[in-house]
Formats: C-alpha cells, structure tokens, sequence
C-alpha cells in the first residue's frame, strides 16, 4: 500500500528538482544564476524557508514535497545542485 505513494513522492521530488533548476541555475555554465545567489543568502534556516515558499508558492507543491526539496538543496549547496542537470 505504501509503494504507490512513495513513487508518486519520488516523481513529484524529481519534477521539482527539475523546475528549479531551470528557475535557479545556468545550465550552460553548471553553476547558480546569480539572482538565485542573491536570493538564498543568510542563515541554513532563512535558505530552506526561501527555498520551501518558492516551491511552494510558483509550483503549487504541498509543503510535504517542498520542504524536503528546500532540505535537500540546503544540504547539497546551490553550486553542487547547479553543477549536475536533473535527469529527465
């Protein structure tokens, strides 16, 4: 029963992973737009609720996908999230 939700969150992570990028990095340069360095300075907290309101609010996500999404790019670093394309 759990295994259809889980997919369905692993898409929905991947969709958003790849709507940012588009939204936050150069994809020619694999590295971060510099609005989107401006955008996501301050505390490892002020990043996570700026990346969870981005997604929350310009991709209609529930705040279920968009704050692990906010996390994973927090822990990751817009550079390394920037230096590699999401698949699909």
């Amino acid at each position: 029963m759990l295994v259809p939700f889980v997919k369905h969150a692993q898409a929905s992570v991947q969709s958003i992973q790849a709507k940012l990028y588009v939204l936050l990095c150069d994809a020619e340069l694999l590295k971060p737009k510099q609005q989107a360095m401006e955008a996501l300075t301050g505390t490892e907290k002020d990043v996570i609720a700026g990346m969870a309101t981005i997604v929350f609010a310009r991709y209609n996500e529930i705040m279920a996908v968009a704050i692990p999404v906010a996390i994973l790019l927090a822990r990751k670093g817009l550079a390394s999230f920037c230096a590699t394309k999401p698949k699909g």
